[in-house]
C-alpha cells in the first residue's frame, strides 16, 4: 500500500521533523511528501519533498490556507503580500 502525505508549506527542518515523525512506527522506510509551493532558499537542513508544484522566491505568500495573522487566508488563489 503507498501512502501520500499533503504538507502545505513547511520550511526544510519542520519538513524533516515530519517525515521523521510519518515514517517512525510504520513498515515504510519513507513516505512521499508533495508540497504546493517550495521558495528558492538556502535551508538549514537539506530536506527536498517528493514533488512539488510550483517553485517560487522567497516571499511572503497568502491565500488557499495560507494566512496572514489570521486573515487572507480564504483567497481562492496564492498570492503576494507586499509590504
Amino acid at each position: 500500500m503507498c501512502y501520500f502525505s499533503m504538507i502545505f508549506w513547511i520550511p526544510g527542518a519542520t519538513l524533516h521533523a515530519i517525515r521523521n515523525k510519518l515514517t517512525a512506527g510504520h513498515r515504510a522506510a519513507q513516505r512521499p511528501v508533495a508540497v504546493p509551493l517550495r521558495k528558492e532558499k538556502e535551508r538549514a537542513i537539506p530536506m527536498e519533498a517528493d514533488y512539488v508544484g510550483f517553485d517560487i522566491r522567497d516571499e511572503f505568500v497568502v491565500g488557499y490556507g495560507l494566512d496572514f495573522h489570521g486573515g487572507l487566508r480564504s483567497l481562492p488563489y496564492i498570492g503576494i503580500l507586499e509590504a
